[in-house]
């Protein structure tokens, strides 16, 4: 049980970081395109929001598996 505990601690971190990591990058682009995040609306930056973190979870994803495949191909030597 206590493996259980600490593998759902550390996915619960993992998407905390990651939905900071998302509210940073929006906020840095809206930024950049001289758009201050008060004139959105809340709907219009939640849009933002949830896109940018459904691509930085996908990126995300594709490293993991990324970095299993290279693991696997070491071990294989």
């Amino acid at each position: 049980m206590e493996f259980d505990q600490l593998k759902k601690s550390t996915l619960e971190k993992a998407d905390d970081l990651l939905r900071e990591s998302a509210y940073k990058s929006v906020a840095k682009d809206l930024e950049n395109d001289g758009i201050d995040i008060k004139d959105l609306s809340e709907d219009e930056f939640e849009q933002l929001f949830v896109e940018e973190y459904e691509r930085q979870k996908n990126l995300t994803k594709g490293a993991g598996v990324g970095a299993g495949v290279a693991f696997l191909l070491s071990l294989l030597g």
